[in-house]
């Protein structure tokens, strides 16, 4: 293989990683702790969807990152469990595949043609999956479930007849229901209904399929409905409309799966890179300034629990970061925020956001103060994703502070900033091989392994 064939392919391995980052954010604010494995499930994993990775490409770990619990009043995660969750029916499937954006589809995203490739926003969602717990053979169901809803909605027609009957089983009642009922395994109306409503975001902002997803999201009676209808307002750009339900949708639920749906970018070359280093970042689908407007109005997420309103914050990064009130607002909602679940959420988005010196400030706040617990954790976290020398800095005065629970997040947080800093940083690292805790001897190694060795550079 070529030196400029194996730069391409270690580019589109970063391009991967770089996309996760979106996705374990989703994660950390969707994932509730998993249940014990079901009687009759093993450990054994089958292949994954998407294709192996190529010869030639090294395996990478998935970044770490804290992931705070879903119940509301609990403070630390549950362990990780593998293989513990399963998927066997369309009720059963997370909520981010139940919306899973149109162009994410089987039909319109296939495989790469001749195997020697991995498609890497399939491989994405297959880890997103995996961090949850979910079992291989669960998570190719997932898929082939949507793909094959996705298809029997296709079948085969154009133009004006496809979106009257996607508009017609949008609705319910005894099309959708039969529709289900042959497609099977899996399916069911609701099924039916949602991914109809997300191909719908497919055929243009026509006032006849605006007009009938509007009405939906406020008067249908399934939460589900209503979240896949606000979903497909928002990749129609239909900001004003999503804004107003946002504003007035009663029931939590809705706006929590509504939050976890929507973030969905694209990848794009960073321009703040080191020479010679590809980093991806994520970039919104759509604009929907207006629903950031919303959210920091603070009417609507006033009613909602707390496990609900900690998902604004990465809401209002993903569609509002670049925006100079963002980064004060997020201040003053940490400054308000009574629990560490609140705090940890804001300081997991803040790298996200262009005015965040602030909210850097408070993480190194937080790092400085030591202990252990998800609240440190995430601070050490975000610390290793600004980007700047004084959370390199930060992070070098802590590491030897950090308790068992801390030290790896801690390191892992300095090893992600290698590619800026690699003559600050590889020294301290070796100089740590020889700290007095095992623990932290066999982290630094590890991560000197990873960001310095011969054959990474």
């Amino acid at each position: 293989m070529s030196v400029a064939a194996r730069r391409i392919r270690a580019g589109d391995v970063i391009l991967a990683l770089g996309s996760l980052l979106l996705l374990i954010s989703i994660l950390a604010h969707v994932a509730a702790a998993p249940a014990a494995p079901p009687p009759g499930r093993n450990k054994v994993v089958s292949g994954h969807v998407s294709e192996s990775a190529p010869a030639g490409v090294a395996a990478h770990e998935v970044p770490e990152a804290p992931s705070p619990p879903a119940e509301e009043g609990q403070r630390e995660p549950a362990d990780f469990v593998p293989n513990s969750r399963a998927i066997h029916s369309w009720k059963d499937l997370p909520v981010h595949v139940v919306h899973r954006p149109h162009w994410l589809s089987g039909l319109e995203h296939p495989k790469p043609p001749h195997g020697n490739g991995i498609d890497f926003k399939l491989r994405n969602a297959e880890l997103h999956l995996e961090l949850l717990g979910y079992d291989a053979d669960s998570i190719r169901f997932a898929f082939d479930l949507v793909n094959r809803l996705d298809a029997a909605l296709a079948g085969g027609r154009e133009g004006a007849e496809a979106t009257a009957r996607l508009l017609e089983l949008s609705r319910g009642g005894k099309a959708a229901a039969d529709l289900a009922s042959a497609i099977g395994d899996g399916a069911n109306e609701e099924a039916v209904r949602v991914r109809a409503i997300a191909r719908l975001a497919s055929h243009g902002g026509t006032p006849t399929i605006s007009d009938q997803l509007v009405a939906l999201a406020a008067t249908d009676e399934s939460e589900a409905i209503r979240t896949a209808a606000g979903v497909s307002l928002l990749w129609m750009g239909r900001e004003s409309e999503v804004a107003r339900w946002v504003s007035s949708e009663a029931s939590s639920k809705a706006m929590s799966d509504f939050f976890e749906s929507v973030q969905v970018g694209v990848n794009k070359l960073d321009e703040r890179r080191p020479p010679k280093t590809l980093v991806f970042s994520q970039v919104r689908a759509v604009e929907s300034p207006t629903l950031v407007d919303a959210l920091m109005d603070g009417t609507a997420p006033s009613r909602w629990p707390a496990a609900t309103r900690t998902k604004i914050y990465s809401i209002a990064a993903q569609y509002g970061g670049e925006r100079p009130e963002v980064g004060p607002w997020m201040e003053r909602e940490y400054a308000r925020a009574t629990d560490d679940l609140a705090r940890a959420s804001i300081l997991f988005a803040a790298p996200r956001v262009a005015n965040s010196r602030g909210l850097e400030d408070r993480a190194a706040e937080v790092a400085r103060a030591g202990g252990s617990g998800y609240l440190v954790r995430t601070a050490l976290f975000s610390l290793g994703q600004f980007r700047t020398e004084r959370s390199m800095r930060v992070l070098m005065e802590v590491v030897p502070k950090c308790g068992e629970d801390t030290a790896a997040h801690a390191i892992r947080a300095l090893e992600r900033l290698a590619p800026w800093f690699p003559k600050d940083i590889e020294p301290y690292l070796k100089n740590l091989t020889g700290h007095p805790d095992a623990n932290v001897r066999a982290l630094a190694a590890a991560a000197l392994g990873r960001s310095f060795s011969a054959a990474t550079r």
